[in-house]
């Protein structure tokens, strides 16, 4: 008889017969249910961090800031220094022949969160017209747009969403004054709709910058790639600046925090799968001690010892799918969407705020996790068949 067969007949047989079997499968349908669930709900803070930092057409938008700025509040351009960048060659046009750059000036504010009432730092952004152009993914959703020469704000929909205080036509203080909300802005989920943009002018005055701005955000021109245009910059004697693209500027900052939370979740899964896996072999164990008469006449019929042994690694890892699959289901109704936020620690210690996300790479690992849990915590069980007392007696070894 065919193993293939033998294994999937008794493995037919043992999961017929679980029902009576049915508390040890639950512990190790449950023990594997929390460790998934515990590393998806991990997972997903990664992943959705990391989702909020990869801005949409961020690969031809370049970030010219101060030589050795690691981040924009390291960074001051004079007004003289931006007007010169705002020239380059390198820099993308209108039909009006106005560049396709905005000087933008950068800030903290503190409001509080929505949920804790506890002050937290959001970013301010001090933008112009050509801010608006430069970002074509960005909308105004809700209200309208500030009027220049006004201590109106813009929110993004997820600093709306987290902080309090936010709504359309609600006022709050900071920078010594008080300062109107009119419209709330999206940008499809990212970091940009974490902050808070204000007409520039008016931003410098309140954080008293002068003329000076952070960075200066442009779009390249057709046909120009980021080390010409670095180039070109690097050229003129005005200038003391470097550029890099808004993507690799974002993928830089994120990648610290991604790494860790990463690493913390396989840590602390990998702590609990050993226990999980002890669960299911103890499980397993059990089951083959219960099925003894069942596994000898099986062996009676012809089946194995390969095919007994394929049974019981698959039980082993169906239950484990199983708890993997209820775990992760668990995880993304709780958590999926859910916002949170974070310290943007290698940036300007500002709040971002981003949603968990339990996407197919993250359920892909948590299937993975499910079955390796099943797999080791199987291997006791099925060899625990080659020395079954009964076993021998009937004759199972062949």
């Amino acid at each position: 008889m065919n193993t293939l067969i033998q294994t999937l007949m008794s493995l037919r047989i043992a999961l017929s017969s679980a029902r009576r079997r049915w508390w040890g499968s639950m512990n190790a349908v449950l023990g594997t249910a929390t460790v998934v669930g515990m590393l998806v709900a991990i997972l997903a803070i990664a992943a959705g961090y990391q989702d909020a930092l990869q801005l949409t057409g961020a690969d031809d938008r370049i970030m010219i800031m101060r030589s050795g700025a690691r981040a924009e509040m390291e960074s001051t351009l004079t007004a003289d220094q931006a007007q010169a960048i705002l020239r380059s060659q390198g820099i993308a046009r209108e039909s009006s022949g106005k560049p396709l750059a905005g000087a933008e000036v950068y800030a903290i504010a503190s409001i509080a969160d929505r949920g804790t009432g506890k002050p937290m730092n959001v970013a301010v952004r001090g933008v112009t017209e050509a801010s608006f152009r430069v970002r074509e993914d960005l909308r105004i959703v809700e209200g309208r747009n500030f009027a220049s020469g006004t201590r109106e704000i813009i929110v993004g929909r997820r600093a709306q969403q987290f902080f309090a205080g936010l709504g359309v036509g609600s006022s709050f203080d900071f920078a010594g004054g008080a300062w109107k909300v009119v419209g709330v802005f999206e940008s499809g989920g990212d970091v940009t709709e974490s902050e808070v943009w204000a007409d520039a002018p008016i931003v410098q005055m309140a954080f008293q910058r002068g003329d000076n701005v952070q960075m200066v955000l442009a779009k390249l021109a057709r046909g120009t790639t980021r080390e010409a245009f670095a180039n070109e910059l690097e050229n003129d004697p005005r200038l003391t600046v470097s550029a890099q693209s808004q993507a690799e500027y974002y993928q830089e900052q994120s990648g610290a925090l991604s790494n860790f939370v990463r690493t913390l979740g396989y840590g602390i899964a990998a702590l609990m799968g050993i226990g999980a896996v002890f669960a299911a072999l103890n499980t397993g164990q059990a089951a083959v001690s219960a099925r003894l008469k069942e596994l000898a006449t099986l062996s009676a019929l012809g089946v194995g010892e390969r095919g007994l042994i394929g049974s019981v690694m698959a039980e082993s890892v169906i239950h484990a799918l199983v708890g993997g699959a209820l775990g992760a289901g668990i995880a993304w109704a709780l958590f999926d969407g859910r916002l949170a936020s974070t310290l943007f620690y290698s940036r300007d210690f500002s709040q971002v705020v981003f949603a968990f996300s339990v996407s197919g790479a993250v359920l892909a690992q948590a299937v993975v996790g499910a079955a390796a849990i099943g797999l080791l915590g199987g291997i006791g069980p099925a060899l625990q068949v080659l020395h079954l007392p009964v076993a021998r007696a009937l004759a199972l070894r062949r």
